[in-house]
């Protein structure tokens, strides 16, 4: 008998407020109707008695021939407990399945973070008999971490619609990935305030830290609300629920935007809530008469914390045929896939990337050690606080961000990868900066 088996993991965590392992999934406990329910004209599902053994409780998928043929049941992972991991060398999922009926089905699995839902089918030999399945998603080249398992019973297989069909699952296992968090709340804390540069060398949509242009004729948004808001004493735009918004030089009539003398673009995000695979932010600079189009795209990997975009105007691709920057018309930000947000936007601005590397004001003192390093570098000023300290990349993408108030402060390096940076020294006096090696 396969039923009940215990599963050893080599993972435990406990959670001083209450957070349980939900791998592999029992049944037994933890299975709302938010975290198992029908889809696509599946009768129902249920949490039932084991129709063998009379005890114990199993997942039950009642098929309808009055659905869709892709009929399916889903267990959707929910705040408060843990994904499947198929991003390391393991990449199996195991459940154990009875049916009335001896046909397979199929096993998708969904909402890795900017990743693309992988699906394999199973086979099922012997009707009214427990059996393990073992499909190996590395067949399929996954490689995230997913939130939610969606079994389709009997697709493929004669097809759920020709009678209904009474199928089970248990026992459900996996990799054990992350812990799923609460949905993130709205910023507390402002956007990384950006460095100080000469006026020639930056073109500012929105920013309090530089002066702002007026060439353009109004903003719209693509559906929902943009508001401006005042978050730690700084002005930030919140998008609310919307897909975009643009600065739009044509109506009323404005201007045009010469950025052919910038080398990057700019832009600081925060997304509210929770986030889904296919959440997408694309920057996109649109010039008149040779319908340049410039657009740079990224899947929104993160939420609740401020996401640093900083990237060379060569990493944008273009759909007109001209790369031209000098007589932009329309700058927009599109935000594709899943409805999610709200998200907060702030620093919008293209610069020629003129402050890494070089130094602005000579701090007295000011030393940083050990240089290289694999754990922490510390920095020291003479007699100077240091108010903050930030760390780019060498695209000019910030990576960390301090506010010691102190003449002594600690930058953590683990979390970094191997490579060159650069850390931007702000004091009230002045700032300068440092080249730091990471191991």
């Amino acid at each position: 008998m396969m039923k009940k088996i215990t599963l050893l993991f080599l993972f435990l965590l406990t959670v001083s407020f209450g957070y349980s392992q939900n791998i592999p999934v029992t049944f037994s406990e933890g299975i709302t109707a938010a975290s198992w329910k029908a889809d696509s004209g599946l009768a129902s599902v249920a949490v039932v008695v084991d129709p063998d053994t009379g005890s114990g409780d199993v997942g039950q998928m009642t098929s309808s021939v009055a659905g869709f043929d892709y009929q399916n049941a889903q267990i959707t992972f929910q705040a408060g407990f843990y994904k499947i991991d198929l991003s390391g060398t393991n990449k199996t999922i195991t459940f154990d399945y009875y049916s009335n009926e001896a046909t397979g089905g199929l096993l998708k699995v969904e909402n890795g973070i900017a990743a693309e839902n992988k699906e394999l089918p199973f086979s099922y030999d012997t009707a009214n008999v427990w059996e393990t399945i073992t499909l190996d998603f590395a067949t399929v080249s996954a490689n995230a971490q997913y939130n939610k398992l969606v079994f389709f019973p009997h697709l493929g297989n004669g097809g759920p619609k020709n009678s209904t069909k009474i199928s089970y699952i248990d026992n459900v296992t996996g990799v054990v990935g992350d812990l799923i968090l609460p949905p993130a709340g709205a910023p507390t804390v402002a956007a990384p305030t950006p460095p100080a540069r000469a006026a020639s060398d930056v073109v500012s949509f929105y920013s309090n830290a530089y002066t702002n242009t007026t060439n353009w004729g109004e903003i719209q948004v693509f559906a929902g609300s943009l508001t401006d808001e005042v978050i730690d004493g700084n002005n930030t735009y919140r998008l609310a629920p919307g897909s975009g918004f643009q600065y739009n030089y044509y109506s009323p009539p404005g201007t045009s935007e010469d950025l052919s003398g910038m080398t990057h673009y700019h832009v600081d995000i925060y997304v509210q809530g929770n986030i889904s695979a296919g959440e997408v932010f694309t920057a996109q600079a649109i010039a008149d008469a040779d319908e340049s189009n410039n657009f740079y795209q990224a899947p929104i990997t993160a939420t609740g914390e401020w996401i640093s975009v900083d990237v060379p105007l060569s990493s944008f691709l273009n759909a007109g045929g001209n790369t031209n920057y000098d007589n932009i018309r329309l700058l927009q930000i599109l935000l594709q896939g899943p409805a999610f947000g709200p998200v907060y936007f702030d620093n919008l601005y293209f610069h020629k990337n003129t402050t890494l590397g070089t130094k602005d004001f000579e701090i007295a003192g000011l030393n940083v050690y050990p240089n290289p390093t694999q754990d922490s570098w510390t920095v020291k000023t003479q007699n100077i606080k240091m108010s903050s300290i930030q760390v780019f990349d060498i695209l000019g993408k910030q990576v960390l961000s301090l506010t010691p108030e102190a003449t002594e402060a600690k930058i953590d390096a683990s979390v970094l990868k191997s490579g060159l940076y650069f850390a931007k020294i702000n004091t009230a006096n002045g700032s300068s900066s440092l080249k730091l090696v990471r191991q």
